[in-house]
This record gives C-alpha cells, structure tokens and sequence, in this order.
C-alpha cells in the first residue's frame, strides 16, 4: 500500500481493501505512539511533525474523505507539541526563572527552519481537499499558532483558495454561519493585519454597529441626520487628515522599501480576501448583514494598502445585498385576478337566476293543478245529475267561486312572502362580500420580518465608506456616487406603491452626492483626478430619476462652476461642455419628468467656445471647436430649441478658417482633421435621411 497503484489498481468489493487499509493506519499509528512513548520528550518536534505528515499522507490515499483520520493526525501533532512546550515551561520554573521575567520568544517551543517548513506543508495538505471543514477541528488552529507570522499568512493564502475555489464541494465552500467566519478570519489573521496588532473584539449581534467607523465620518452631519444618527457620534476632526487619518496614511509602497515583487505579492494575497468576500452569502439576509459587518471589523484595521483593496469589496457586496432587502421589504403587489372576481359574479348572478326560474316553475304547477281540478268538476257536471236546475248551478257556483278565489289569493300571497324572504337571504348573504373588497388591498403586501431593512445597509454603506475616504479620497468618492445611484434608484422603483418611503431615499441619495462633493472640494485637487471625478458625476446625476427640480438644479449648478474652476483651460473646456448634458437629460420613453433647460445648454456651449477662443495654441484651438461641434450637432439632431442651424453653420464657418490658417500638418491636426470630417459626413447623411432631411437641411 505504499504505491497508490497499489491502492486502486482494482475495484474494491465490498470495501475489504478500504477495511484492511484503516486497520494498517491503526497499526502505523500505534507504532508511532510507543516511538513517542520510547524517545519520550526528548524527541525534536521536527521527528514530531514529520511522522504526523506521513500518517496525514497515508489517511489521504486510502480515504480522501475521511475527516476522522485527518484530525486524528493534526489533534496528534498538536497535542505532542504542546507538550513540548509545557515541558519547556516547567524547566525554566525548575531552573529558577520566573515567567514574569522570561520573554515571549523564550517561552516558545524551539522550531527548526525544517520543522516549521514541515508543519506548513502538513497544515496546507488538508486545506486542499476539505475547505472549510478544517475549521470543524479545534486543535488546526492550536496547531496554527507554533508557526511563525510569515508561515502563518501562506496557509492563510491556502486557507482562502481553497474556499474561492470551492474545497470540499459546496459544504466546504460556503460559510454556513457567523461563528464559522469568525473562525475562518482568526485563520486568515496574518492577511488582515500586521503582526503584532490587537485582533478586533467578537461581534456583536445586537450592535450591528459595531466597529462601522463612527469616529472616521466627518461632515456628514445632514446625511447622518437622515438615517438617524446623531451628530454626537461623529468625531469632527478625524475624517480627512485628521489626527486618527495617520492610521490609514501609510503609502502601499512605504511597507515593502519600494521592492515592486513584494508589492505585487501583496496586491496579490489582498485581492483573494477581496474575493473572499463576495463569496460570503446566507438565504437569511440578516445572517448576510451579520456576515458583512463581521467582515469590514476585521478588515478595518489594516491600514491603507489593505482596506483600498479590500473595503470596496465590502461595499458592492452591501448593494447587492441591498436589491435583496428591497425585494423583501418593497416587494411588488400580489393583486386578485380580475377573472376571480368576474367569476364569483356570475356565480351569484346564476343564484338569483335560479331563485326566479323556480318561482316561475312554482307558479307554472300551481296553474296547471287548477285547470286540471276545473277539467274534474266539468266532467262531474256531465256524468252525474243532469237534471239539475239552473238556479241550483248558480248556486254551487255562486258557493265555490268566492272560496276558489280566497284560496287562490292565499296562495299568492304565501309566494310572495317566501320569494321576498329568499332576496332578503341572497342580501345578507352578499352583505359581508363588500367589506371583503375593501379588506384586501391590506393583505396585496407580504409582511416583513426581517430586523434589517434597506435604512439600515444604507447606514452600513455609509460607514464603510467613510473608513475608506481617509486611505483613498478619490475611490471613496466614487463609491459615494455609485451608493447615490443605487438610492436613487430604490427610490424609483418603490414610488408606486411606497411614496413616504420613495421620498425618504431620495433625500438620503441627495445627501450621499453632497457629502460625494465635499470629498471631491477637500480631498482631490489633481488636474487629471479631477476630471474624471467631474464626468463620474455627470454620468451619476443623469441617471439620477427622483430628484426635485430646485435640488437637482443646485447639483448641477454646483458641477457646472467646478468645471469652470479647473487649472487648465483646454480642461476647462471640455468639461464645462460635458456638463451641458446635466441640463437637458435624454431620459427613457416612459421618463416624462426628464429635466431639460435649453437655454443653459446654450450657455455652456458658449461658455465652452469663448475658452476654446482663449487657448493660445492653434492645434489644440481647432481640437476645441471640433469637439464644441460635435456638441452642437447632438443637441440640434434631438431637437434642443435653443441650438438652430446658425450656429452650426457659423462654427462650421469659423473652423474651416483655422483650418486654412494653419500651415504645418502635425499629427495632432490631421487626427483632428479626421475627427472634423466624420461629423460632416454625419451632417450630409443627415441631409439624405427622409426625417431629418428637412431639418439639417438648413445647415450650410
């Protein structure tokens, strides 16, 4: 059995070579056990470490699966090096030194270079075919601790592949609970953290804001208002270099003395706890959250480098989650079917059709049965004595008709009576239906039971990115937009049937842009950063649908004049005309309340054309007004009233004029030249077209 050839050249029937291989693991064992008994504690822990390998390595040939035999051999390994070490511990007492006055280093068990190579590789070995069901062992972790940090975080890198591949199928993938992840972020300490740091306190499940940061936001006191925050939780001066920012201050590269390898290793190994993360998941949304919040408290502490990484990682993970709790907290109404309704109708109508149908019957009988008994007594009258008088006939008749006619009237009456007796049933009976009606609409939305709600992720979100902001302003920001985005959007969707709440989302996504603004006003003041902060928030706001019209006017108002503000003009040109696109939103077919303002349009436009007109150099002059053209073109295909044919035939005019001005052809000005003759060419195909004919039409 010492070949794996040997193991599974045949099939095994009736497991006998799986049986006769576990009784040759217990025999290998106990030979190992009296080796400990013999050598006893003298034996060196590397001879420890490498006899539990090779049982470790056997248990994992003869049964792969068998999580028995593989805790046996690392819950022997663990023992026998904790005796060691206790061992260690009663000599130095015995030699009269105190423990209070030894150092750590010196209370630790003695490991060879071999030793601690060897129990690195007996400790990844069952990573890879078990996953998270090493956690289930409770002396991996004893064993976890006789390695050093460095050996520690390899493992840890082991720990978390086997769980983003998926380990031992799905169950040895998915985290089941918090408990467990608390266990697997124990494991992977040495990824989260430098050595030596505090590890961060157990969650709490009744505080589930606990560590979110609270003292790292700053000026978010309207935003935090709104979820329902006070501002005495919030620490003024820490946010945005204030005296705690220096725990997160520290460059990626200050930790590694500029040796790109270690940095890419480092990028590397975070990268998988970002991966990590979006593999946590629970059917239970609050387990979820719960599952999150443990997540950022042990990512938090990390520093700079670490949380730019992985902190964004928390955040998407949280919007997903968030789309979640909409569904269940928000979810759509459950209506009755129209035909249900017209069904018991019917029903009710086929009801009172069959009261009327067998009155009639009744009364259709009752006048047979009397034209048979008239029938009777004429033929009576025949047979019988014909000698009678005509004065006695009168008489009978005079005699029967009354009472004939009384029993008849009689009758009548005791119908009427029971048919109105029978409509006054069918009303009571149809009375309790109305109320019924009116009830429903109460039960169209399912209950929710759930102890976290959409507010709450919003608070969650809000947090994280504010631990985030000091270590990264720039991709806080962004986060801050896509967060505004999503709000925005909650907003959208639960406006129908939820509007208190639609309306309480749109004055939180509004406060996620302001306080989006306010990094973007302290934090990024590089020309290139600023720009693309600039076109992040022209393409947030214009897929923004909820905002009032005075709210989203001083958003746009307020991203219009940091355009103007920037250092360079070229800049300044392009974005002020980028920002032309917030004051006339081409929204979707059903969007009517798309904001549009022709006039600022124009504005801006010009605004964008007299700084173009002031750019000293000629070639980037030209680029300037080929791109104001493009502008132009748009805005008077989709019909912008403020943008007519005379504008684009004078700046058409007035850019083949710089063209001809210019005498050499660089580079730059023939890719301009090609950039100018594609918008033509759009014009003259524009003049052709059948529903735009007539419009550009115009243009010279």
């Amino acid at each position: 059995y010492q070949e794996e050839k040997l193991v599974n050249d045949e099939e095994d029937t009736n497991d006998v070579k799986l049986m006769m291989a576990l009784h040759s693991f217990d025999m290998f064992e106990e030979c190992v056990q009296r080796y400990y008994e013999a050598r006893g504690l003298s034996i060196p822990p590397k001879d420890v470490i490498r006899l539990q390998g090779c049982l470790l390595n056997y248990a994992l040939k003869i049964a792969p699966h068998n999580a028995a035999l593989i805790a046996r051999c690392i819950s022997v390994c663990a023992r026998a090096l904790s005796t060691l070490q206790n061992q260690k511990k009663a000599s130095m007492m015995g030699q009269g030194i105190v423990l209070g006055g030894g150092t750590k280093k010196s209370m630790e068990l003695d490991m060879e270079a071999v030793a601690t190579a060897e129990l690195e590789k007996l400790l990844s070995v069952p990573l890879e075919g078990m996953g998270l069901k090493v956690l289930e062992m409770p002396d991996f972790g004893m064993l976890l601790v006789f390695l050093p940090w460095g050996n520690r975080k390899k493992v840890a890198v082991e720990m978390v592949k086997g769980v983003i591949g998926g380990g031992a199928g799905e169950d040895g993938k998915r985290v089941k609970d918090v408990s467990e992840l608390e266990q697997l972020f124990a494991i992977l300490a040495p990824l989260l953290r430098d050595e030596g740091m505090a590890a961060p306190a157990m969650y709490d499940s009744n505080d589930h804001a606990a560590g979110g940061g609270g003292s790292l936001i700053s000026r978010t006191a309207n935003l935090m208002g709104t979820l329902g925050i006070t501002p005495s939780a919030m620490d003024q001066n820490d946010l945005f270099g204030g005296p705690n920012a220096g725990v997160f201050g520290q460059a990626p590269s200050g930790s590694f003395g500029g040796d790109i390898q270690k940095l890419a290793q480092f990028r590397e190994e975070q990268s998988l706890v970002a991966k990590l993360v979006h593999v946590l998941d629970h059917e239970d949304t609050d387990v979820a959250y719960q599952m999150l919040n443990v997540a950022r408290r042990h990512i938090q502490p990390g520093g700079a480098a670490r949380i730019t990484v992985t902190m964004p990682a928390v955040v998407f993970a949280a919007l997903g989650l968030l789309r979640r709790v909409q569904g269940l907290e928000f979810p759509e109404p459950v209506s009755v079917p129209k035909k249900e309704k017209e069904a018991e109708k019917e029903e009710s109508k086929k009801d009172g059709d069959g009261v009327e149908a067998t009155k009639e019957a009744e009364e259709k009988t009752q006048e047979e049965s009397n034209a048979v008994e008239e029938a009777k007594e004429e033929s009576k009258d025949e047979d019988g004595e014909e000698a009678t008088t005509a004065a006695d006939d009168g008489v009978d008749a005079e005699k029967s008709s009354p009472a004939t006619e009384d029993a008849s009237g009689k009758k009548e009456v005791e119908e009427e009576s029971i048919a109105a007796e029978e409509v006054k049933e069918e009303k009571v009976d149809a009375q309790p239906n109305p109320p019924a009606a009116e009830e429903q609409p109460a039960q169209l939305f399912p209950e929710f039971t759930k102890s976290v709600n959409c507010r709450k992720l919003l608070v969650f979100l809000q947090k994280s990115v504010a631990i985030l902001a000091p270590a990264n302003p720039e991709l806080a920001f962004k986060l801050y937009l896509e967060i505004a985005t999503a709000t925005d959007l909650l907003s959208h969707t639960t406006l129908p049937h939820f509007p208190n709440a639609s309306s309480e989302f749109t004055s939180i996504a509004y406060d996620f842009l302001t306080q989006a603004f306010l990094v973007y006003e302290d934090e990024i003041s590089e020309s290139h950063a600023q720009i693309r902060a600039i076109t992040s928030i022209v393409g947030a706001l214009t897929s923004c649908r909820t905002f009032e019209r005075t709210d989203y006017e001083a958003l746009i108002t307020k991203t219009a004049q940091y355009a103007a503000k920037l250092l360079k003009k070229p800049d300044q040109c392009r974005m002020v005309c980028l920002c032309s696109r917030l004051f006339y939103v081409v929204g979707k077919e059903d969007d009517t309340n798309a904001y549009r303002n022709p006039q600022r349009v124009l504005e801006c436009l010009q605004r964008g054309l007299k700084i173009a007109d002031a750019c000293s150099m000629s070639s980037s002059n030209v680029q300037l007004f080929v791109e104001i053209l493009d502008y132009y073109v748009y805005y008077f295909e989709i019909g912008n009233p403020a943008i007519t044919d005379k504008f684009v035939s004078g700046l058409i005019a007035l850019i083949n004029e710089h063209f001809d001005s210019i005498g050499v052809t660089t580079a730059a000005i023939a890719e301009t030249r090609a950039y100018y003759g594609q918008i033509l060419d759009q014009i003259k195909r524009k003049k052709i077209e059948g529903e735009s004919k007539e419009r550009f039409g115009l243009i010279v």
